[in-house]
């Protein structure tokens, strides 16, 4: 029953890692530049900054408290995530970077977050399925992309790091399907999914000067 609940849920994601994959070719067989590559870190570093928190406040939930694998899962990507940022601030220290301030798809990115996750703990767990859907879903352009002459391995620890560790859609949707997860659930599933989408992709699109393909996702 649960199978044909989550139904919603990955039809948002094919739909949002199809669009990802779109812009991310686009750029690499265009040629990233140096200007998109520290844009690209810069957005990264202020999204992972603190991301790990709406984790462990979702796996605080009460709503957790019976489904002890979504917990684990939620509390396994927070502490993957937690120290992501000290190690872009160490790929942009290596370019001669400071940090520049927040985009504003990324403060949207933080006031959604922070605004529904202590009552909807599910929609911070539907974002990270997206950010890790997608990068399964584009890992090989993801690191043809990065193959620049401006990137080498003191400017490139977090990309290196993200291709080796991150994205395991498997894991979720096994979780999940044997979570006894109730319609609202799914409902904050798919939310999180679609509105990370959205503000990921307003945020790609501010560091690649691109807009991302359009697959119909609404």
């Amino acid at each position: 029953m649960t199978g044909d609940l989550l139904r919603p849920v990955l039809d948002e994601l094919e739909a949002s890692d199809r669009s990802i994959l779109g812009l991310f070719g686009i750029v690499a067989d265009g040629g990233l530049t140096r200007e998109q590559y520290i844009r690209f870190l810069v957005e990264e570093y202020h999204r992972e900054k603190g991301h790990h928190r709406h984790l462990f406040e979702a796996a605080g939930h009460p709503d957790m408290g019976a489904r002890v694998e979504v917990r684990r899962l939620l509390l396994d990507e927070a502490n993957e995530i937690e120290p992501l940022y000290k190690v872009i601030a160490l790929d942009l220290r290596n370019l001669g970077q400071t940090i520049e301030p927040m985009p504003f798809a990324i403060e949207l990115w933080w006031a959604y977050f922070n605004s529904i996750t202590r009552d909807r703990p599910l929609a911070a767990f539907g974002a990270q399925w997206m950010l890790n859907s997608a990068l399964e879903q584009v890992s090989e352009t993801y690191a043809r992309m990065f193959e620049r002459p401006f990137i080498r391995a003191e400017t490139s620890s977090y990309v290196r790091r993200v291709l080796r560790t991150r994205g395991d859609s498997a894991r979720y949707l096994a979780v999940l399907s044997a979570a006894q997860l109730e319609p609202r659930h799914i409902v904050d599933l798919r939310d999180g999914v679609r509105n990370s989408f959205t503000l990921q992709t307003m945020a790609l699109e501010w560091v690649f000067g691109r807009k991302a393909p359009s697959d119909g996702i609404g």
